[in-house]
């Protein structure tokens, strides 16, 4: 079973194999699939997918300027260059629909931890939207452009597993595809709620391994990514690890494209924000707009399972 009490960051020592889940300590480890060489196993007991034993290769190497500008030579696929500037504009955009979701089930804006930040896409939103906003990532790279290229202040670099914050220190802690990239999932989970404010809540979104793509790819699909993934979740182990350390869920759904209609009545996507910041304020609006949305989810990712990617909140007991 995984230590809780010592995690390893990568690059630090041999690869041990996992014994026991991580999640519910069963023995039933079984082979799913092989991924380059790399042991793809699926807990028997409660379905949670683990690459075993966990690669060693190093954070400084793997998640370095390359790998954000999709030239990265350790990956065994290639990515998007997440830097384009067309890009970039879609996940500010993405971002303020994130926000939005957050702030209806807080009630306000507050203090927002954002792990895992990257590049700093979400507290560049944040922060503009009016949050408290504070930043952490395991790449030097990701935080100077978080802080030269949007001006955030409050952000740290250096292993996600040793970074430390105050008790009570946030109302809202984000992870923007993170949680599958921790060694101990169990651990950070405990860590960030002593982050979190009495109330306060937890936002994450990771590929779903339940999903339609992944199981009709399998070891081909597009987020079965080795070394850097290490778990794959779907919304009954993100569940159980989540209320198995004291939260409660609020809210599961997956991740959609919109419906692009008021894209298209209002002629592009910064007319449609601007139509949208002032109708929002409409009695029956906001309501409409969700209506639509699920609607929309329903569609995509219920009946023609489109979706690959959760998104789940969950409050602190």
């Amino acid at each position: 079973m995984v230590d809780h009490s010592t995690p390893r960051a990568r690059g630090q020592g041999v690869s041990v194999p996992i014994l026991c889940c991580p999640l519910c300590g069963s023995e039933a480890l079984t082979l799913l699939f092989m991924v380059d060489a790399q042991r793809v196993e699926r807990c028997g007991s409660c379905s949670l997918v683990l690459l075993n034993p966990q690669p060693d290769c190093s954070d400084e190497q793997l998640y370095a300027e390359a790998y954000y500008r999709g030239d990265c030579a350790v990956k065994d696929r290639g990515q998007e260059n997440v830097l384009e500037p067309d890009r970039v504009a879609r996940r500010l955009e993405s971002c303020r629909g994130v926000l939005e979701e957050i702030e209806g089930r807080l009630g306000r804006k507050g203090r927002l931890l954002d792990l895992g930040c990257g590049p700093g896409f979400l507290l560049k939103a944040a922060q503009d939207a009016g949050w408290v906003v504070a930043g952490a990532d395991v790449s030097a790279f990701a935080t100077a452009h978080a802080r030269d290229r949007f001006g955030i202040t409050q952000v740290t670099t250096g292993p996600l597993e040793d970074v430390e914050f105050p008790e009570a220190s946030f109302d809202v802690v984000t992870l923007q595809h993170v949680i599958e990239h921790f060694r101990d999932p169990v651990r950070m989970v405990q860590r960030i709620k002593r982050w979190l404010a009495p109330g306060g809540l937890i936002w994450l979104e990771t590929p779903d391994i339940d999903s339609g793509r992944a199981r009709r790819e399998g070891p081909q699909w597009s987020h079965m990514k080795v070394p850097e993934h290490l778990f794959y979740f779907n919304q009954r182990t993100l569940t159980r690890l989540l209320t198995g350390q004291g939260f409660t869920v609020l809210t599961a759904h997956r991740e959609v494209e919109g419906t692009g209609l008021m894209q298209a009545a209002c002629g592009g996507a910064e007319r449609a924000r601007r139509f949208y910041e002032g109708a929002k304020r409409v009695p029956g609006f906001c309501a409409m707009v969700k209506v639509v949305r699920s609607a929309n989810e329903f569609f995509r990712a219920g009946l023609q399972g489109e979706s690959e990617i959760i998104r789940l909140m969950a409050r602190k007991a």
